[in-house]
């Protein structure tokens, strides 16, 4: 998942593939107006207030993709000009295509910073948000034998061929994350692991002095997680609006995702 999706060059998101909207291959909701942006915006405003009006206050978005999100919160926040002229606004943006398009969308403001990692952030008061980010992240697959949990892996045959494969676990990370899940479902029940959710979140911590980490996604939490309707799991892949079951075909042509695991994202965040 991680080379399907940014791989240098052939990746979906790296290399610019990606296509949001009615002619891409899904929507968000950035996608369909600006409504979302302007709800984020009054969102923004009320916790700067409750901040005691800081500044200069920081928001910081991640997976901006084409700054579009980031043109209708500043649009909004602009009617409040004692915050606007005290925003710092950060984008964290790896790929440099997307850079461009986002400086090309937001070129009127020029209260706009970037970053090519979380790393690079300065200590900030205010708020760190991104839009179905995590779902994006790799993930690692766990397989329950109906004994034991397993590892389920991709064996790469060349030429764009992959195939799943089951071994034991080879993670301590999972296996530990394994010892602490049920063992009273079904065979072949699949689980869903991101191990880069830690080490992002702990990143933003350490940056942030005071303020609000809002993360917008989709996912499932508690007894949902273990449902027999999810024995599956969620990942899949979509092109042209169309989901398909199996990520391992036109890998890099499609994007992949999964749903989020909300219980575990707010244990991680609690822990901090």
């Amino acid at each position: 998942m991680q080379k399907a999706l940014y791989d240098p060059e052939q990746g979906y998101y790296s290399s610019g593939r990606v296509c949001i909207g009615k002619k891409g291959d899904f929507y968000t909701n950035v996608s369909v107006g600006n409504i979302y942006g302007k709800v984020i915006g009054l969102f923004i405003k009320d916790l700067w207030e409750g901040l005691g009006r800081p500044q200069p206050f920081s928001i910081v978005e991640q997976g901006a993709h084409d700054g579009r999100l980031a043109l209708d919160i500043l649009e909004s926040l602009q009617e409040c000009r004692e915050l606007f002229k005290c925003i710092h606004y950060h984008i964290v943006e790896p790929f440099l295509i997307h850079q461009r398009h986002q400086e090309e969308n937001l070129k009127k403001f020029h209260n706009i910073f970037w970053v090519n990692k979380t790393e690079a952030l300065p200590e900030f008061e205010g708020i760190h948000f991104s839009n179905e980010l995590l779902d994006a992240f790799p993930i690692d697959l766990l397989l329950w034998s109906g004994q034991e949990w397993l590892e389920r892996r991709v064996l790469s045959h060349g030429e764009d061929r992959f195939s799943w494969i089951t071994t034991p676990i080879t993670k301590k990370e999972l296996q530990t994350i394994a010892e602490k899940l049920p063992s009273n479902l079904s065979p072949g029940f699949l689980w869903e692991v991101r191990l880069g959710v830690q080490p992002w979140l702990q990143e933003i911590d350490s940056r942030m002095k005071r303020g609000m980490i809002l993360i917008a996604d989709y996912g499932y939490a508690g007894a949902q997680r273990f449902a027999s309707y999810r024995a599956e799991g969620s990942i899949a892949s979509y092109q042209e609006h169309r989901r398909y079951d199996n990520p391992l075909e036109e890998v890099g042509k499609r994007d992949i995702t999964a749903h989020i695991d909300f219980t575990a994202l707010a244990l991680i965040a609690l822990h901090q």
